[in-house]
């Protein structure tokens, strides 16, 4: 007897159905698949099909998780259960119509992307109906690749403690015990014991490994050489050796510009070379003794006595972004200081997991320890440098977090420039609540610049700016907060009405959270002045903080000389 096309899909679907209903919570997977679709939803960077299925992945287990528990719960609440064909029936006509759904969101995702790259810099890939089949085959792999392995490691743990537990309660103190007080006692003893093998165990290891690999890292060799000019640390004369600078450090003080390359840029004007000063981790892991040291080295090259001095508070590896730091040195024909030092060997994500005080106390320390020294040196010479602050993103964090008085942040400082704060600062959210729309804020006597496009540059406060908020509209480190997981921002409407924002965007609680998680490990590959790339855009902050009276044009040759 011959099988209609109809009955082979109904044997097909029912076969699928008794596997996934032998193996997972059909209501789990009905909200996981839900999940799934929400997931596809743009945000602010583009997602190649490997970072869309690791996020995909984890708001499927997620989901299943939840539906799961809301399963056991309606349960365990009403009595009453349907038929088992009935059951059956109901499941399988959800799950088809989620897959359908599913099938139709998967469809239009590529439109949705593609409204995201125009505003986040990156460019659009031109891509076959092919090659757009393939990613969408590759998207779903990845999210049952993730979801699987998640779920294994859930289900691993889970078993352990399940066999912990019943160990627990056929222990004999446990067991005399009445019932309730015995397994209040079991579950302290599990959480106990849980926090402690975390604690002195799991953490301990991870840090280990993590400090090994990025250790190896910083030692590996920068292709640089060692300097020989006496103003750059690491050489000869200087109080820090050449090695314990790190790659970060290394780099730093050799990519300066040369005193042939800023009398290029400003013709017939007198020009000395500028002074570079770091000192890495290596040299010393307590922080209090690299800003002592840093500040001899400054008294070392006589860098009190240039024009202007700046203080740069780095990002979690030691980086520190050239091209935000460079433009001073222009501006001032080479009479100035820059100094900063290495916290930490961590990329910033990491660091501020694991070790985000050190950051606080960094920056509170050099900005001390050089202010203290600026002071001294006016008093014995009469001469006083223009100092500046310069952060980005950690650094910009932990320099807020060091000084959250605005005036104590201010104070000693001719201008402050934080580049990509993260949302979660609380002197950032402060300030950003005081905005009302406009560019400049005005409290406790200061007058705070937002700038977010070019023109932002210009605005007219009340006073002279003397801190400055670089960020860029798609920036998602200056917009991740933890409201996000409850509450839609304002800035979504704000931004959609503009054009600065995907017309698809849409909040979800929960969803955008973790969308908006996923676009900070992205947004550092953005193109300049898109994403948390800042590129050269420092250069019309500097300009006008500084005072130097430049005309746009030469502005606009000087990024472009960074650049």
């Amino acid at each position: 007897m011959t099988t209609t096309p109809r009955q082979t899909l109904t044997r097909v679907a029912q076969r699928i159905f008794r596997v996934l209903s032998s193996n997972f919570d059909l209501v789990g997977l009905v909200i996981g698949l839900n999940l799934f679709w929400a997931s596809l939803t743009p945000s602010l960077m583009p997602r190649s099909w490997y970072w869309q299925g690791l996020i995909s992945g984890i708001l499927v287990v997620i989901g299943y998780g939840l539906g799961t528990l809301l399963g056991h719960i309606v349960r365990a609440l009403i009595s009453w259960r349907p038929s088992k064909a009935l059951g059956q029936r109901v499941s399988l006509a959800c799950l088809t119509i989620v897959m359908v759904v599913n099938v139709y969101w998967l469809s239009i995702y590529v439109w949705w992307q593609d409204s995201v790259y125009p505003l986040s810099g990156f460019t659009r890939p031109q891509l076959s109906l092919v090659q757009i089949i393939g990613q969408t085959v590759l998207i779903i792999l990845m999210t049952i690749a993730v979801a699987w392995g998640i779920l294994l490691i859930v289900r691993i743990g889970r078993r352990a403690i399940s066999t912990f537990w019943r160990f627990l309660m056929h222990r004999s103190g446990i067991r005399r015990m009445p019932p309730f007080f015995g397994r209040t006692v079991a579950f302290v003893v599990v959480v106990v014991a849980l926090a402690l093998v975390f604690d002195t165990s799991v953490r301990p290891t991870l840090l280990g490994v993590m400090d090994s690999f990025y250790t190896t890292k910083n030692d590996r060799d920068a292709g640089l050489e060692q300097p020989t000019d006496p103003l750059r640390s690491g050489s000869d004369a200087s109080l820090v050796s050449w090695n314990s600078l790190g790659w970060p450090g290394k780099t730093f003080v050799q990519s300066g510009p040369s005193t042939d390359e800023i009398q290029s840029f400003n013709p017939g004007q007198p020009t000395v070379d500028p002074i570079r000063v770091y000192v890495g981790k290596e040299f010393s892991n307590n922080i209090s003794e690299q800003a002592r040291i840093a500040v001899k080295e400054l008294e070392r090259t006589d860098a009190f006595d240039r024009q202007a001095l700046q203080i740069v508070v780095t990002t979690g590896t030691g980086w520190v972004d050239t091209q935000s730091t460079r433009p001073l040195e222009y501006l001032y024909n080479g009479d100035v200081a820059t100094v900063s030092m290495q916290y930490s060997f961590l990329p910033s994500a990491l660091s501020f997991v694991f070790d985000r005080d050190r950051v606080e106390q960094t920056a509170r320390s050099l900005i001390t320890g050089v202010r203290e020294a600026v002071d001294r040196h006016e008093a014995q010479t009469g001469h006083r440098p223009k100092l500046f602050v310069y952060a980005q993103s950690l650094g910009a964090y932990g320099t807020q977090n060091a000084f959250p008085d605005l005036s104590d942040l201010v104070s000693g400082t001719d201008g402050i420039v934080f580049a990509g704060t993260p949302g979660i600062s609380e002197t950032h959210q402060r300030m950003t609540a005081m905005r009302n729309g406009s560019p400049c804020v005005e409290t406790e006597g200061q007058s705070v610049l937002f700038v977010e496009r070019r023109e932002d540059i210009d605005a007219s406060c009340a006073g002279r700016p003397r801190l400055m908020y670089m960020q860029n509209v798609s920036d998602p480190v200056v917009k991740w907060q933890s409201s996000l997981i409850w509450r839609e921002p304002d800035w979504v409407a704000a931004e959609k009405a503009k054009g600065q924002l995907t017309p698809y965007f849409t909040w979800m609680p929960g969803v955008t959270y973790l969308q908006m998680t996923l676009d900070m490990l992205i947004s550092g590959w953005a193109p300049a002045l898109y994403g948390h790339n800042y590129g050269s855009s420092a250069v019309p902050a500097w300009q006008r903080l500084s005072g130097v009276q430049w005309d746009d044009a030469r502005t606009d040759r000087l990024m472009d000389t960074i650049r």
